[in-house]
């Protein structure tokens, strides 16, 4: 698997939209399950890094 973090800053770097993206799941229920287990650790990694930064 391998997956890109983009950060681009908007309104004058005033705030920061971070985009993961991820690749080589399989179209099958447990690439599925594997996806959504993914995004739950990003969304809780990011929000760790938000309160870091805050």
């Amino acid at each position: 698997m391998s997956f890109r973090i983009l950060a681009q800053p908007v309104d004058d770097s005033a705030r920061i939209v971070v985009t993961v993206t991820e690749e080589s799941r399989k179209t099958t229920v447990g690439g599925a399950e594997g996806a959504f287990g993914s995004c739950m650790g990003w969304t809780a990694l990011l929000a760790a890094m938000k309160v870091r930064e805050e």
